[in-house]
């Protein structure tokens, strides 16, 4: 059981005698500061992507350590590799890592005379949605969708697209620069592929 200290020692006093229920205050404390946060004076904040976790988690913090927080100004290159293997590898590195590949010329240079890269997009493509806007919601049993890699649960109808229609559902993950159905083995557990 998890108690505040001098919270644990109340409780346990209180197991011993006949009283009525017994009231817990709830008590936040800022995961940025450390300092303890007045309800009406509390925010959280979800990390969404972090290498130290495995999905999205939350922690507590002041209103005005949330509105303190904004994006930074990163310059982020992201690349296709495609070093042989069946699939490209999706890599993002930094742009000052990127422009240290480049020996001979300056990767601008070079980047201004490269040849135009057919049926690859620019960017991969992400559901986002923030305040205000509409996000579309994406079709996963869409012929033009299905085996796409995607938060959420894979429903029944999806599994069994996928299953009838590997070859498409295999084009659409090359198309979106996502591993072919089976490299990953939750993939047979997703779709019920045996």
């Amino acid at each position: 059981m998890f108690a505040l200290p001098g919270v644990l020692d109340i409780l346990a006093f209180n197991q011993h005698k006949e009283v009525g229920p017994v009231a817990v205050k709830r008590i936040i404390v800022s995961d940025l500061s450390g300092k303890e946060v007045d309800e009406s004076a509390a925010a959280t904040i979800v990390i969404t992507d972090h290498p130290s976790v495995s999905g999205p988690v939350e922690i507590d913090v002041t209103r005005d350590e949330a509105s303190a927080i904004d994006s930074s100004k990163i310059d982020l290159v992201s690349l296709l590799v495609y070093d042989g293997g069946s699939q490209p590898r999706r890599v993002i590195m930094s742009g000052k890592d990127f422009e240290g590949l480049f020996k001979a010329d300056k990767a601008d240079d070079v980047l201004k005379n490269a040849r135009r890269a057919e049926g690859v997009s620019s960017q991969p493509k992400r559901r986002r949605s923030s305040s205000g806007s509409t996000a579309k919601r994406v079709d996963y049993t869409a012929m033009e969708n299905i085996g796409l890699i995607h938060r959420g649960k894979v429903t029944d109808e999806e599994a069994r697209l996928v299953r009838e229609n590997m070859a498409q559902a295999n084009k659409n993950r090359e198309r979106e620069g996502q591993p072919k159905i089976g490299e990953d083995p939750k993939d047979a557990e997703r779709y019920g592929l045996s």
